[in-house]
């Protein structure tokens, strides 16, 4: 959720859909999702998980009403290029959720580990 202080019209509101960041870079931005999870070459294995992961945040309510809150986190891995960000696109899309893309050089800066 943004703040009052990242939407349009405000000081840290940046037109290109980036929030602005402390050091004025705009490494958070909101893309929006294009490719349906039926557009993505999967294994039966991960597709099936996905599946479910949909399943189970689109049921959210029945869960909760029987005291089970659903997962509200994903964690991707694996080499650059074997398609964690599709797949991440593709799960927003199929939840309908704005997806935040976070730029790690833009966010991480060379100050990084430095004592005060």
């Amino acid at each position: 959720m943004l703040a009052k202080t990242d939407r349009p019209g405000t000081a840290n509101h940046k037109p290109n859909g980036g929030i602005q960041i402390p050091d004025g870079s705009g490494g958070i931005q909101r893309r929006e999702p294009r490719r349906p999870l039926s557009k993505l070459f999967l294994d039966q294995a991960p597709h099936g998980t996905c599946l479910e992961l949909i399943k189970v945040q689109h049921r959210a309510d029945v869960l909760r009403a029987h005291g089970i809150e659903p997962r509200h986190r994903l964690l991707l891995t694996g080499p650059p290029g074997n398609g964690k960000t599709s797949l991440a696109e593709c799960v927003v899309y199929e939840l309908v959720l704005p997806p935040f893309v976070v730029r790690y050089d833009a966010v991480i800066t060379s100050y990084l580990g430095e004592t005060a």
